[in-house]
């Protein structure tokens, strides 16, 4: 699987308002949020210390949006650059990883995604609305996404071309705030579409807490700020430690 801190402040937008020529200028300040700046991945070495294994590092615009997703660690970098449509949903995403550039490109009825492209090939998505999954085949795998009310994938079921699955469903804490709380769109089924990083399913918009599949579970313990925002998470592999922190930033 390839996988994918201090504050940066903007200037504060000023909205005029003019009833009037003897009327005042009112300054509405924009509200500042917090956004991703950093997740890291920490797992033991032979030594049984932590050290680095992931880096994810975030961008966004002016407008607040998700422009970047630049990832670097065992298996090289992969880079993924977003651009978007007047629907303010992703119109292209690029991937730059070490052997390759593509780019795909995103089709929707109003805002529901009903395909997508690269240079070589089209993919069309079976939307169903009544549980808000998405199912499309890619690569032979007929992979299908469920997504939650908090823009989340709950649920990943994927049918390999030899017939076997595999089934993963996500518990999160919706009392807490996940590192992509303040994001507007559902990172990790865009995510899902052009690159294997997507299974990083704990880089959510509420917290991860369980991963269940195959009859086994995934528990994660996390810890929070003050303004209960996820700040490390904790999960055992077997016997080996993984430890993923969160750091912010405030646009």
């Amino acid at each position: 699987m390839k996988s994918i801190i201090s504050k940066l402040c903007l200037l504060l937008l000023i909205v005029s308002c003019s009833q009037d020529d003897d009327s005042a200028n009112t300054d509405e300040p924009v509200e500042t949020k917090r956004y991703p700046k950093i997740v890291e991945i920490l797992t033991p070495n032979t030594s049984g210390e932590l050290t680095p294994m992931l880096k994810y590092t975030y961008g966004f615009n002016a407008d607040k949006k998700l422009t970047s997703v630049e990832a670097e660690g065992f298996f090289g970098y992969e880079n993924i650059y977003f651009t978007y449509g007047s629907n303010g949903m992703p119109k292209e995403i690029e991937v730059q990883n070490n052997q390759t550039t593509e780019t795909f490109e995103f089709y929707y009825v109003e805002n529901t995604l009903l395909g997508f492209s690269t240079n070589v090939q089209d993919y069309d998505i079976d939307y169903n609305s009544s549980n808000n999954t998405y199912t499309f085949i890619k690569n032979g795998f007929e992979d299908s996404f469920t997504i939650n009310n908090m823009n989340d994938v709950r649920r990943y079921y994927s049918i390999a071309p030899t017939g076997s699955d595999t089934l993963m469903e996500m518990t999160f804490d919706t009392s807490k705030k996940g590192v992509f709380y303040n994001v507007d769109i559902p990172l990790n089924f865009f995510t899902a579409l052009v690159s294997d990083a997507s299974t990083l399913l704990f880089t959510s918009h509420v917290p991860l807490t369980e991963i269940h599949s195959d009859g086994s579970a995934l528990d994660y313990q996390n810890e929070y700020d003050s303004d209960g925002f996820i700040t490390e998470s904790n999960v055992m592999f077997g016997q080996d430690e993984t430890i993923t922190r969160f750091a912010y930033q405030e646009l």
